[in-house]
């Protein structure tokens, strides 16, 4: 802040002479022109700062801020480029996601009866993101006669406990297959074109556990 002090102390200096001198001078049109020029002097001294700042070159105007202003702002820079980085890398891990759902929907139905309801996808964090660079996937299925199920639930006692045995069958004969989640991972990343380790497969409900390729 010391051009503001050396500022104001010009400002007081000059004003002081300007007195001194309109004491000093007799009246006459000598005075008056002194007045003048003196007025004109004190208004050139109030705009100097003004003045210089619009004469400097403003790619130095950041080399006057203090040092932790300016850090300041470079830490702000920072953050918001982290973010943006951030949002990006969300939004193409969500594209992924939606091309991999469609690419597995028809033929997983088609082949299983099963459903994708959520994919997660972990990758190499890069750019442009394509498969090579997948960490894992966990797909998330539901069966497609799940509604079924719950349109039956709401029916009469008969009818849920018939559901209810239907739906314990079902289980034991799910438990029984123990290929078929195998068969289920190995078709996904097949046609994901990624290795079968990379592909975690759960059904939602509880109806199966996790199943994790090896």
């Amino acid at each position: 802040m010391e051009w503001l002090s050396s500022w104001v102390t010009n400002i007081i200096v000059f004003i002081l002479l300007t007195v001194i001198l309109d004491l000093v001078l007799p009246s006459s049109n000598l005075k008056k022109y002194t007045k003048m020029v003196t007025g004109l002097l004190l208004i050139s001294i109030i705009l100097s700062p003004i003045l210089s700042f619009l004469n400097s070159n403003p790619e130095d105007w950041d080399l006057n801020l203090p040092m932790e202003q300016s850090e300041e702002i470079k830490n702000s820079i920072e953050e918001q480029k982290k973010e943006i980085q951030a949002s990006s890398r969300a939004y193409m891990l969500e594209q992924m996601a939606v091309q991999l759902t469609s690419a597995a929907s028809e033929k997983l139905l088609d082949q299983h009866s099963l459903k994708i309801t959520d994919i997660q996808v972990l990758a190499e964090d890069v750019n442009p993101l394509t498969v090579e660079h997948i960490e894992s996937i966990a797909v998330t299925l539901v069966h497609d006669d799940a509604q079924v199920h719950e349109e039956n639930s709401v029916q009469d006692v008969e009818n849920v406990m018939e559901v209810s045995v239907q739906i314990s069958e079902e289980k034991e004969k799910i438990q029984e297959d123990t290929n078929k989640w195998d068969k289920v991972q190995h078709m996904l990343a097949e046609i994901w074109g990624t290795d079968p380790s990379l592909v975690l497969v759960k059904v939602e409900g509880g109806m199966e556990q996790a199943h994790e390729g090896t």
